[in-house]
C-alpha cells in the first residue's frame, strides 16, 4: 500500500518543512492551499491517504475540510495548530479530525500520531 499525505497550508518555510518530515516517514506528499482541491485529492483513498490541515486562525478552516472529508472511505485529517482554544479543538475532533497536534512537535510525535490515525479505526 502506498502511502500519501494530503498537506493543506499556505506555500511556505512551514509547509516545505512538513514535506520533507513526511517524505522521510515514507509518504508521497502533495502540498495544497485549496480545501476543495485537498477534498478531491483525498476523496475516497480510505487509510491509503492522510490529509494534514495546517491550522490558522482566518486563513483555512479545518471545520469546513473535514466536513468534506467525513465518509468512512476517506482518509482521517489530522489538524497542526501552532495554537489553539480547547474549544477550537473539541470543535475540530467533533468535526471528525482524527487528532490535533499543538506546535511545536517533533518528528517523533508526528510519525506517532501519524501511526495512530491510519491505524484505527474511524
Amino acid at each position: 500500500m502506498s502511502r500519501e499525505a494530503v498537506v493543506v497550508a499556505k506555500r511556505g518555510p512551514e509547509a516545505a518543512t512538513l514535506r520533507r518530515q513526511l517524505e522521510t516517514m515514507g509518504f508521497r506528499v502533495s502540498v495544497t492551499d485549496d480545501e476543495a482541491r485537498a477534498a478531491a485529492m483525498a476523496a475516497g483513498r480510505g487509510r491509503e491517504a492522510v490529509v494534514l490541515v495546517v491550522h490558522r486562525a482566518g486563513e483555512l478552516e479545518a471545520p469546513r475540510l473535514l466536513e468534506r472529508l467525513s465518509g468512512r472511505e476517506d482518509p482521517p485529517v489530522l489538524v497542526l495548530a501552532p495554537e489553539a482554544t480547547i474549544e477550537e479543538a473539541v470543535e475540530a475532533m467533533k468535526a471528525g479530525a482524527a487528532d490535533l497536534l499543538i506546535h511545536p512537535f517533533d518528528s517523533d510525535l508526528l510519525g506517532f500520531a501519524l501511526k495512530r490515525v491510519t491505524t484505527l479505526p474511524r
